[in-house]
């Protein structure tokens, strides 16, 4: 008697550890690890795991928060994670650091998110104030420009974020360096100082636009005026090697992407509510889900289908022909290529980089956009 309870409490036990090992540990599943910036741009791969999207497709993964593009590249050549995003900025200006990354897709395209701010009692002007006085746009653009003469603003030196103010200098015709007083700092250092009363102007992020915005500044002007290879598609950068031993997982992580904004925009209050709650419990944005509402495909697009991917950004390198949307036959909207070329630019007369770096081998999404079509069709 004594034996068989034994036996049945044995039976007991390594049923329970197994249960219990079921529901902590995951079984076959790949680990990936994301990095995450401090954007809502990069929160749909956290609601991805959030709706059991990687889970699907064999992923389990494991997130990184860290601080801006130039962590993500060091974090990716230390192996210390997977898959994480850059913008062509940041990744031009870093590649001779770090010349074993690729960029394997995209993850929204800013076409409307940047903005250079101005504060409520200032002199400066706006562009639509400027062009709503001389009606041509050219004009207005080149008057909003020279305003900025003698002026202190404040910006990342060397990114995405500086990016528009050096090129609105340009089209005035004005030196960033010597014409303007520039602070380098951080977005979200510089946004605080610029509300505490710090300087003239200032460029950074969505979150720090917001929060100008609520504490009374200024819109100046936009990137979708400034044009001209200013507008930034982010993407999802990887090794060379990560990429050649794993090109399936990539394949099913830009399927998975597309997948979470299919959702976002059937389900947009939804994926505020979880996209801003997740944000502000890492960062000190304070984003409200309508803030996320306001800007999802206005300020930045989240293309949902591999259709409407096709519509914004054609083939990058020309390898597939001419650049023009796949499985729309339209001209694209944006252009990864002309941004690449006014990025060499921009850093090189920043002094950032000696000598252009050619486009051509840094970019995988041609092929991953065309074997996702294959394995998963046009909605991606």
């Amino acid at each position: 008697m004594k034996s068989n309870l034994k036996s049945l409490f044995l039976t007991f036990l390594i049923m329970t550890m197994f249960v219990l090992l079921l529901g902590t540990a995951s079984f076959g599943l790949e680990k990936v690890r994301i990095g995450i910036i401090p954007y809502q741009d990069s929160y749909p791969f956290i609601l991805a795991d959030h709706l059991g999207y990687y889970e699907e497709e064999g992923i389990e993964p494991v997130f990184e928060q860290l601080l801006f593009f130039p962590d993500v590249h060091e974090a990716l050549a230390a192996n210390a994670l997977d898959i994480g995003p850059t913008e062509s900025a940041v990744y031009v200006a870093a590649y001779k650091s770090y010349p074993d990354l690729v960029m394997a897709f995209p993850f929204h395209v800013f076409h409307h998110g940047f903005s250079i701010m101005i504060k409520p009692d200032s002199d400066l002007k706006s562009y639509q104030e400027i062009l709503s006085e001389v009606g041509d746009p050219n004009k207005a653009l080149e008057l909003t420009g020279a305003q900025l003469k003698s002026k202190t603003g404040i910006a990342m030196r060397g990114t995405d974020q500086e990016m528009p103010i050096w090129s609105l200098a340009k089209i005035a015709g004005l030196d960033l360096d010597n014409d303007i007083n520039m602070i380098d700092m951080q977005p979200d250092e510089g946004v605080t100082a610029f509300i505490a009363g710090t300087g003239d102007f200032f460029a950074g992020g969505i979150p720090q636009r917001m929060a100008a915005l609520k504490n009374g500044m200024k819109e100046m002007i936009t990137v979708a005026d400034i044009g001209g290879g200013v507008v930034c598609a982010p993407m999802m950068a990887v090794t060379k090697k990560y990429a050649e031993e794993n090109w399936d997982t990539l394949v099913k992580l830009f399927h998975i992407y597309i997948k979470t904004c299919q959702y976002m925009s059937v389900h947009l209050n939804e994926a505020a509510e979880f996209i801003s709650g997740e944000l502000n419990k890492n960062t000190a944005a304070g984003m409200t889900p309508q803030d996320f509402i306001d800007i999802f495909d206005k300020w930045q697009a989240f293309p949902s289908s591999l259709v409407e991917w096709g519509y914004w950004i054609g083939p990058i390198e020309g390898n597939l022909g001419v650049e023009s949307s796949w499985l729309t036959g339209k001209l694209p909207r944006y252009s990864q290529t002309e941004r690449w070329e006014k990025v060499n630019d921009y850093l090189i007369e920043r002094g950032m980089i000696q000598e252009r770096v050619p486009i051509e081998g840094h970019f995988i999404y041609d092929q991953l956009f065309l074997d996702v079509l294959d394995k998963y069709g046009p909605k991606g």
